[in-house]
């Protein structure tokens, strides 16, 4: 509904939910001139919508159990807790709680297993951390799973229709424009990761002279935009010229280069409306309410337009003139430009790949330089490996990237327990039945429009799928007998980048971007530690996450947290030293 706030329209939308029951109990009150007492129309009329919702919940689930039963199926057991509960609950755990292991779902899977529905008001939603359903998501029933309504409606603000938020056909027209883009060639021209590399080290050096800790996930997250605005458009936003903020316990003030520069409205709109994009998700049909007076997301995203749209208009101008053919040095956008007028669809593609190409690699990075300080001896390791194929000074190539297995196997372990996108979410466009969980049993019934959540995070830490060491961070579980013991048989049970058609189309650009940056890291610097005494204390882990009965989640040094994708919040603040230069003669 153009021009009204999200809140209004969803009153005006909703408002034949709430009138039809009131009409059903005063209308026969009015036939043949009978009337009940005021005080027992008022009564009736305030339980006439939740009883017509309650009836509406337990018309769907007898119709599913019904339908499953004829199938020869089960249907998958819903959890009898009330909508607010869930969404309250949720709400918390987007603020405060830790991104996988949380009471709420620690108590279902005890008592449900891997698979099970929750109900949104009259929305089903059903949960599953099942490899084998993840396949069915992801690949074997593909076309039976899309992005769905809600996700396009709660995303719509901030993606607009790009990639990320399309289905179908659409979907089919951004995945073509932009797969060639990422080809094996493309990725390995090395120097945009390189250049960007040295400015970002730079910049962590000079603050290391000095003796002040840095936010690492700050620094990777303007590493990450730049390499990537340069890769997509040709050109570079440099937001790293900014340089880096102060801990809060400097003597010295953040200078105001850093302070008011151009880039910080834009790089804080782009992670508040993916928060506020995520919290839509978890208020379900409520989120609405959330926003009655305007639309929160469209405001960030305007500010995200602003910035980025000098860069569009330009390439713009420039295909005036030009033949009509593409070329080798064809960036993204002027191959957009090229193929439509269309500057909202250009806008949409252009910041749904920024969010893919800033935030999942940067989450990645952020988590890796996390992992080296909690893990002195595997740091050092990784440190020899790099050192031992190409000195200190010199510069990788893809080949060197290729045969650095330590170093990938460390990336995969992050991604393994860190997964940039811990929760995925689908919509089932027709029924459909799962295989079930114990073989033996009876196959899930699957109904139509059903929101379907899975969750690498809870996935790739389970212990029955990956050892008892699960919780262990140990990247030689992607090198040793593990690897084909566990994954090799099994290989739904690692999904950093989704699967099958949808399978992340930057999956080799953020490997090759975030192990250019660790290998000039490492050649550089040394003894990497988290400066904890610069973590803002409201990010800090609460007390009680010690006492977790998750091993991971109790020794936890910082707060992983997530919208839609992982970060650490407050940022990752680090201290580390510059590495003895060897003689290389």
């Amino acid at each position: 509904m153009p021009n009204l706030s999200p809140g209004v329209a969803a009153l005006i939308r909703l408002a034949p939910y709430f009138a039809v029951p009131l009409v059903v109990v005063y209308g026969p009150t009015n036939v043949g001139g009978y009337s009940l007492p005021w005080g027992c129309l008022m009564i009736a009329a305030i339980f006439a919508t939740p009883c017509a919702y309650k009836i509406t919940v337990y018309a769907q689930r007898w119709k599913d159990v019904g339908a499953a039963g004829a199938l020869g199926a089960q249907a998958v057991p819903n959890i009898p807790e009330s909508s607010l509960s869930i969404i309250q609950h949720a709400g918390k755990a987007l603020r405060v709680g830790y991104p996988g292991t949380t009471r709420l779902f620690d108590e279902y899977f005890a008592k449900y297993g891997n698979i099970f529905g929750v109900r949104i008001f009259t929305d089903t939603r059903i949960f599953t951390i099942e490899p084998e359903h993840v396949k069915a998501i992801l690949t074997t029933q593909f076309d039976v799973f899309d992005k769905g309504a809600d996700i396009r409606w709660h995303m719509e603000s901030m993606l607009g229709s790009g990639i990320f938020n399309a289905d179908g056909d659409l979907w089919k027209f951004h995945r073509a424009l932009t797969r060639p883009f990422f080809s094996r060639d493309r990725v390995s021209d090395l120097e945009n990761f390189l250049s960007h590399t040295k400015a970002a080290l730079n910049l962590a050096e000079s603050h290391i002279a000095k003796g002040y800790a840095f936010d690492a996930q700050d620094l990777a997250s303007r590493y990450t935009l730049d390499c990537s605005t340069q890769f997509l458009s040709g050109k570079d936003i440099q937001t790293l010229s900014a340089g880096l903020e102060h801990p809060s316990t400097s003597s010295q003030s953040t200078p105001a280069e850093y302070t008011t520069h151009p880039s910080n409205p834009f790089m804080k709109a782009l992670t508040e409306g993916l928060w506020l994009s995520a919290n839509r998700a978890r208020l379900g049909p409520l989120w609405p309410l959330t926003e009655f007076r305007r639309d929160e997301v469209g405001l960030r995203r305007g500010v995200v337009d602003a910035y980025i749209e000098p860069i569009l208009l330009e390439a713009l101008a420039a295909r005036k003139g030009e033949k009509d053919e593409d070329g080798d040095d064809e960036t993204l956008l002027q191959s957009l430009c090229r193929q439509t007028q269309d500057i909202a669809l250009i806008k949409d593609e252009i910041v749904n790949l920024l969010v893919a190409g800033r935030d999942s690699t940067a989450s990645l990075i952020t988590y890796s330089i996390y992992m080296l300080a909690e893990n002195p001896n595997i740091a050092k390791r990784l440190q020899t490996e790099i050192i031992d194929r190409m000195g200190q000074k010199g510069q990788p190539t893809s080949v060197d990237i290729r045969e650095l297995k330590y170093l990938r196997a460390f990336l995969d372990e992050v991604l393994r327990l860190y997964p940039p996108v811990p929760y995925g979410s689908r919509e089932a466009n027709r029924s459909t039945l799962w295989p079930p969980a114990t073989p033996g049993d009876k196959p899930f019934y699957i109904p139509a429009k059903s929101r379907i959540l899975f969750s690498p995070w809870y996935m790739h830490r389970r212990t029955d799928l990956w050892g008892p060491d699960a919780h262990t961070f140990d990247p030689d579980r992607f090198l040793d007998e593990r690897l084909h013991k566990y994954l090799t048989p099994n290989p739904y049970i690692f999904v950093p980048f989704n699967a099958g058609p949808r399978t992340c189309i930057g999956q080799q650009f953020a490997y090759h971007m975030a192990s250019c940056f660790l290998i000039k890291l490492l050649q550089r610097f040394t003894n990497f530690r988290l400066a904890r005494e610069a973590q803002p204390e409201a990010s800090r882990p609460p007390a009680d996450w010690a006492h977790s009965q998750d091993p991971r989640k109790a020794q936890e040094k910082v707060s992983p947290a997530m919208h839609i994708v992982l970060y650490v919040k407050g940022g990752l603040w680090v201290k580390m030293d510059e590495a003895k230069q060897l003689d290389e003669d």
